[in-house]
């Protein structure tokens, strides 16, 4: 990036310079005083009670300019640092964006569709990561605002960007795509979701449309084509090149696709076809034809980008899922939680089903759904047919909210089995209802719009199966250090996965056995374990206990429910005492959190 100064910024948003000097340099934007750094620009996008007092604080950071509304700029313009007065702080937000843009060299690739963004926008993040280091947008945050706080990330460092453009009102995705300036555009599939607000389906494919005008000649579009929304996209508006991926191989137009598809309970393999050499893909946690298609479009990406096609199957296995968006949750029993409570529409609905169908064998599928939002005049056929759907994959119905009945209704007519399907319910009925319905080796779909928040019923799904698990905690007093999940490590400060949880107290505190067992691992010494043993307690439950101080059981021992197996330490590679607790069902990691919290 070229230097930038105060100047600029005041020519970039049309304000006033009220304090500080044209040529004084700056270095990056921010919108909140915490994220600022010496030299960069401010720009608050919430109202200031004390604007004076807020630029004396920012001239205590050192702040490079701080741009503000005319009428607060004027109190705050003798505290120290450069003040740009501006008509409207929402104007020059969005035009300080484009000029942010127009700077960075990164290469943007800007990704829509009626479901699938998300999920598509990790992938892409994780093979491009291949060829060069990634900012992509935080979560979904792919509105106008998400879109700017994901650019003003942009350094120089960064060979690419990745940003989810949304399309919740009309012009959404044309306002998004011209601040973005994508070279790269992708579009998973058009279908119904936010209908109501963007005038039908004939709305959401011309919503979508707009994205194409914004592709430079040497750019590219990449288009599932498998979906009809796809197909009937008006492509002259499009000056890029045009790469079709799918499942359908009657559609001779597709450059890659994918044959010898495999679903397992640990994710999805198959053959990807179309580049120099054909590979396999292994994708860990992603589920069925959603997730395949995803992928396809990702790869036509990383191939356009020069990516071999080894190096595009590596960054797949690097992929982090998404809580909330078909995220796999096993629990005990070998029982199978799928937890989609993110967001739905009719094509994601339908996607989610047809996917878990996949996990579990005839008799053994569960599906708690609730309302779609956001279809109109569309909504009562559309839960109807999604509940006919569930029937005739074989799922026992749980219908909730306000289209339960017209759920249940589909799903009889079907012949389907409806356990329940209420507009009004108790989380507790529901959860106890889903578990004592659900039989060893099933699969249970939690899925339906946010606003139904039936996120707090799959989190109590899987906080009462942890109870039931007869798991009890390895310590009777501790402080949790460091959660389960994707993290930067403490002391190596890489990004990885950390799968356990880390429990402080202090050296020497006994640890007892979560459930009777027989020790099937000790091990001393290990360069980042240290002492460290697994128990196996049968029905593929296996608890692991690391950082160990003392081991008072060898390979071969039985143990009981809360015998003492071992004290607390600080061995391998820590930052102090505490133990590193994992749980694992058929050799994969869960998060322990509900095993050790009662």
């Amino acid at each position: 990036m070229n230097e930038w100064n105060v100047g600029a910024i005041v020519a970039a948003t049309g304000g006033e310079l009220l304090s500080g000097r044209p040529e004084d340099p700056v270095r990056y934007v921010c919108e909140r005083l915490a994220d600022c750094g010496k030299g960069d620009v401010l720009i608050p996008l919430v109202n200031l009670a004390d604007p004076a007092g807020y630029a004396v604080r920012a001239a205590g950071k050192r702040v490079g300019a701080l741009v503000l509304p005319a009428r607060a700029a004027s109190a705050a313009a003798n505290a120290g640092v450069p003040v740009i007065g501006a008509a409207s702080v929402r104007d020059a937000y969005f035009k300080l964006v484009k000029a942010y843009r127009r700077r960075c060299k990164a290469r943007i690739v800007a990704v829509t569709g009626s479901a699938g963004k998300t999920t598509t926008k990790e992938m892409l993040a994780a093979v491009l990561a291949e060829a060069g280091e990634v900012q992509k947008n935080w979560r979904n945050y792919n509105g106008p605002y998400g879109i700017g706080y994901t650019l003003f990330r942009l350094r120089p460092r960064h060979a690419f960007g990745v940003v989810e453009v949304g399309a919740y009102i009309p012009n959404s995705i044309d306002f998004g795509s011209r601040l973005a300036a994508p070279e790269i555009g992708v579009i998973t599939c058009i279908g119904l979701g936010h209908a109501k607000d963007l005038g039908g389906r004939e709305g959401v494919r011309r919503e979508k449309e707009k994205l194409l005008k914004h592709l430079p000649e040497k750019g590219l579009l990449v288009l599932n084509g498998d979906d009809p929304g796809c197909r009937s996209l008006e492509l002259t508006r499009c000056k890029a090149p045009v790469r079709w991926v799918g499942l359908e191989r009657e559609m001779s137009a597709l450059s890659l696709w994918a044959e010898r598809i495999q679903v397992h309970r640990n994710g999805t393999r198959f053959q990807l076809c179309g580049l120099e050499r054909e590979v396999e893909v292994e994708l860990p946690g992603f589920y069925g034809r959603p997730a395949v298609i995803d992928a396809l479009l990702v790869a036509a990406v990383a191939d356009h980008v020069g990516l071999s096609p080894e190096a595009i199957a590596k960054g797949f296995t690097k992929v982090q899922q998404t809580p909330g968006r078909f995220s796999p949750i096993h629990l005990p029993g070998r029982r199978l939680l799928i937890d989609a409570t993110y967001n739905a529409n009719p094509h994601s609905m339908s996607a989610s089903l047809e996917s878990a169908a996949r996990l579990a064998e005839e008799g053994k599928r569960l599906a708690i759904v609730g309302t779609m939002s956001s279809l109109g005049e569309e909504a009562p056929a559309q839960h109807r047919s999604i509940g006919k759907l569930a029937a005739e994959l074989g799922f026992g119905l749980i219908a909730l909210g306000q289209y339960a009945k017209t759920m249940a209704e589909g799903a009889t007519e079907a012949g389907g089995r409806v356990l329940y399907a209420s507009e009004k319910w108790e989380k507790g009925n529901v959860v106890e209802l889903a578990l004592k319905e659900l039989p060893e080796e099933g699969v249970l779909l939690v899925k339906a719009s946010h606003s139904v928040e039936l996120e707090i019923v799959a989190d109590a799904i899987e906080k009462e199966a942890a109870r039931q698990s007869g798991l009890v905690p390895p310590l009777a007093k501790f402080e949790i250090t460091r959660n389960f999940g994707f993290q930067r490590h403490p002391i190596t400060r890489e990004w990885a996965a950390h799968e356990g949880i880390d429990l402080f107290a202090r050296r020497g505190t006994a640890i007892v056995a979560a459930s009777a067992g027989t020790v099937n691992k000790v091990e001393l010494g290990h360069p980042i374990y240290g002492h460290h043993l697994e128990i196996d307690h049968g029905d593929g439950i296996v608890t692991g206990y690391a950082h160990l101080h003392k081991v008072y059981v060898q390979v071969g021992d039985r143990v009981a429910q809360d015998q003492p197996i071992a004290e607390v330490g600080s061995s391998g590679r820590t930052t102090g005492p505490h133990l590193h607790y994992e749980v694992r069902f058929d050799g994969k990691a869960v998060d322990p959190y509900y095993y050790v919290i009662r």
